[in-house]
């Protein structure tokens, strides 16, 4: 909360959400709220599970033009907020902004990840600038891979983006992988923006939502059904050649047969991806073949290069 209120760019309010907490956490939040820079404190009798829900009720309660949602274990560097707004008023097509986080233990110490995947000889050049990138061409050849945009904490969007589509309605029933269908939705409407510098400190710990959330649905195998909803959409709502559906989908049955999942949960992930995306056995073969010949035609698709 302190990173909140220790921002730069001060032109805000502060909206608190509490879903249902056991710990202490509505006393504190209590205190914060008396703060004339909180406008709300909304705080829910049950805890309903789905985080992602929680982002619905906070984004239509804001009334400002761009969104931050602030997740309670993170903080950011006092220029974050400017820097995003900053780079949205320049690029009024865009409905996205994010940076880079630094990945901090449970006590606030920095921890040698490289989640923005910035130390290949390509990005590293970028690092300190800002570069930005048609939407259906972020989600074609970045979100069809993976969530680039691990962070909400490191993102500010465009309120306005947020406009009553559907298609967003899907991410809020999800406990693991609603953010990248959210983030997915956002970029059919505009330009993305992605901004090389480290603003966030993402902090991982045991007891964190996210941490139990991915932890939980990597054993029963429910992560792996968002991630493959999340494909199916992107399958569906972009254009993607049937080459790259066959990679996409191949990669998805690689990740789920690496899985630790335990035999039979493997095999009823490994069967949804397949029906879901329309994929057969021989794809998961095409993908291991193209990522061999890919070392030697480097003009293939892979996650690699394929990246923005």
């Amino acid at each position: 909360m302190d990173s909140i209120f220790n921002q730069t760019f001060t032109d805000y309010e502060i909206i608190l959400l509490d879903d249902a907490s056991t710990d202490n956490s509505v006393e504190l939040l209590t205190e914060y709220a008396k703060d004339p820079r909180v406008s709300s404190l909304i705080i829910n009798d049950k805890n309903t599970g789905l985080p992602f829900l929680q982002w619905k009720r906070g984004i239509e309660a804001s009334r400002g033009k761009y969104v931050w949602i602030a997740e309670s274990d993170d903080k950011a560097d006092p220029e974050f907020l400017s820097a995003c707004v900053k780079a949205l008023e320049k690029k009024p097509e865009a409905v996205i902004a994010f940076a880079g986080s630094t990945i901090i233990d449970s006590k606030g110490n920095p921890i040698n990840r490289d989640y923005d995947g910035w130390n290949d000889k390509r990005h590293r050049k970028r690092v300190g600038k800002t570069f930005v990138y048609d939407g259906t061409d972020y989600v074609i050849h970045n979100m069809a891979w993976k969530n680039y945009v691990y962070n909400a904490s490191d993102t500010v969007f465009r309120r306005s983006a947020f406009d009553g589509d559907k298609d967003y309605d899907l991410c809020f029933k999800m406990r693991n992988a609603g953010d990248h269908l959210f983030w997915t939705v956002m970029m059919k409407k505009g330009k993305v923006i992605e901004i090389y510098r480290k603003l966030n400190f993402y902090r991982r710990h045991d007891v964190s939502q996210t941490s139990l959330g991915e932890s939980k649905g990597v054993t029963n195998g429910q992560l792996y059904n968002e991630s493959t909803m999340v494909l199916k959409y992107i399958l569906n709502n972009f254009p993607i050649n049937s080459y790259r559906k066959a990679i996409l989908g191949g990669n998805m049955v690689k990740i789920a047969k690496r899985s630790k999942l335990n035999p039979e949960v493997k095999a009823k992930a490994i069967s949804h991806i397949m029906q879901e995306l329309e994929i057969s056995p021989t794809d998961y073969y095409i993908e291991r073949a193209n990522k061999f010949l890919w070392n030697f035609i480097p003009i293939l698709i892979a996650q690699q290069s394929d990246r923005l």
